[in-house]
């Protein structure tokens, strides 16, 4: 009902009070392109600010790794400064934005149905509160099992991008060496790449059983609500109209949650590239080298080398 005198100034009301058809019509069309350019408007200057983010990662690490001691490269191999420019960077483009933003999507669609449900039936913030603190500990024990799985996968990656690069640098001399060398090489590469292909079960595996879980908890919160409902309706305490408004929304919870709660974790998982990025932004430099007696511009003059009282030794480790 809408008793509103501003309202009846704008739009024609019904003798019942209510919008005609056509206004109704009317404001239903402006709420569907408003919301369709706001959500485009987020959807770009949420891509546009991830782009640049990861661009400036991107040329900050860059410029360390060319800048970095040779000490770095020694003691790191070539796959895995591969892995970072490869894996993780393509983790950083590709897949963190578009799960990070539907996370934050589902985060505020759960908020919004729950509200509703505690608007109609004030009872429910008990169990509201209780699974949501239920759900809080639950996905801090989730996460720290599925970062420490994500870098261990990443970690096992690394040995398997060194041995094909080392192979494929090495491909003459591995063939020069006969069948008895391709088999060695082939078995290496066959554990290494099942060290890897096992993390990634595990961690596939976890997921799902969180989902499980997730899942069971949810059927027992909407028996909860269709409950309580129930008995509401009885003592004529509830419209019937807010009672199939409660279950609907709440049917949303079953998908939805189990669905944020994963692309929350997948989104602190895969913040694990970023933290490994973000290694190689600071990364040990070469200082810069200055003399006090510096060379004539006319030097060198003749293509002659010669060392004097020249020492080396061996790295501390």
């Amino acid at each position: 009902m809408y008793n509103d005198s501003f309202l009846g100034s704008i739009f024609t009301l019904n003798p019942d009070g209510l919008l005609s058809t056509v206004d109704a019509i009317y404001v239903y069309t402006f709420c569907i392109i408003a919301c369709i350019a706001t959500t485009l408007l987020r959807s770009f200057l949420f891509m546009k600010i991830c782009m640049k983010s990861s661009y400036n990662l991107h040329n900050s690490m860059f410029s360390n790794l060319l800048q970095a001691r040779m000490s770095f490269f020694h003691t790191n191999p070539s796959g895995r400064i591969l892995n970072r420019f490869s894996k993780d960077l393509g983790t950083v483009d590709e897949y963190l934005p578009k799960i990070m933003l539907e996370a934050f999507q589902v985060v505020f669609t759960i908020c919004g149905v729950l509200t509703m449900e505690a608007i109609i039936n004030q009872w429910m913030l008990i169990p509201i509160a209780v699974l949501v603190i239920l759900f809080y500990f639950a996905t801090i024990f989730y996460l720290k099992i599925a970062q420490n799985v994500k870098r261990l996968e990443g970690v096992t990656k690394s040995p398997l991008f060194s041995h094909v690069n080392a192979t494929l640098n090495g491909l003459p001399t591995i063939r020069s060496g006969g069948v008895e060398i391709e088999k060695m090489m082939r078995k290496q590469f066959d554990m290494l790449q099942d060290h890897h292909s096992g993390t990634w079960y595990l961690f596939i595996t976890s997921s799902a059983a969180f989902g499980v879980f997730t899942d069971l908890i949810l059927c027992l919160f909407l028996a909860l609500i269709c409950f309580s409902l129930v008995l509401m309706n009885e003592n004529d305490s509830v419209e019937d109209s807010k009672v199939g408004l409660a279950i609907s929304q709440s049917m949303i919870l079953i998908g939805h949650w189990q669905y944020g709660i994963k692309q929350f974790s997948e989104t602190m998982s895969l913040m694990t590239s970023v933290e490994r990025l973000l290694q190689y932004t600071n990364l040990p430099q070469e200082g810069s080298i200055t003399s006090d007696d510096p060379p004539p511009s006319t030097w060198p003059s003749q293509g002659q080398l010669i060392l004097k009282n020249v020492s080396m030794k061996y790295h501390s480790d």
